[in-house]
């Protein structure tokens, strides 16, 4: 179970151990709202190196270090869907939310790329006690906004960087 209140970053890394330890720096450095970083080791068994260096960082910094399972390395209904790097991260993306995530019931809680890194002090909770969730939106056109309210226009969450406060239907019976 999660602490009450605080932030929780799902970083979902794979195999680039400085974009790990450099993410950890800068959201210490750089989110002033009670958080927690969660890396979750997405190698899947591919580069074990990379995967104990990884769990070093993590255990250097105190960031809890979550191993992916190994068959999400690969798409295995390729009739449904094809086995692209952004499909593949939508499944681990898919399986932190159902496995980890509802399992956990965070009162707030973030997926961050590795390697979008933050750049300026920032604190989420009071935009997502208002709004419910605070991200990057991908237009039709594939244009950039930075707020969810557009009106008018259909638009898809864009999972670099997207955070989510406790809404209805969120919460696991688990």
């Amino acid at each position: 179970m999660a602490n009450p209140g605080v932030l929780e970053f799902y970083l979902i890394c794979y195999n680039n151990n400085f974009c790990v330890e450099y993410q950890i720096n800068t959201i210490n450095y750089f989110c002033k709202d009670q958080f927690k970083i969660i890396i979750l080791d997405s190698n899947c068994g591919a580069y074990p190196e990379n995967s104990i260096e990884k769990q070093k960082i993590c255990e250097k910094y105190g960031v809890e270090y979550i191993v992916m399972p190994e068959y999400l390395a690969s798409i295995k209904d390729t009739k449904k869907y094809s086995n692209t790097p952004s499909n593949i991260l939508g499944m681990k993306l898919n399986w932190t939310y159902e496995n980890v995530i509802l399992k956990r019931n965070p009162t707030y809680f973030a997926f961050l790329d590795q390697d979008f890194f933050m750049i300026k002090p920032f604190s989420i909770i009071k935009h997502l006690d208002k709004w419910g969730m605070w991200g990057d939106l991908m237009e039709p056109d594939n244009g950039r906004s930075g707020t969810f309210k557009k009106d008018g226009i259909k638009s898809n969450k864009n999972e670099n960087i997207s955070f989510y406060g406790r809404i209805v239907g969120f919460v696991s019976e688990a």
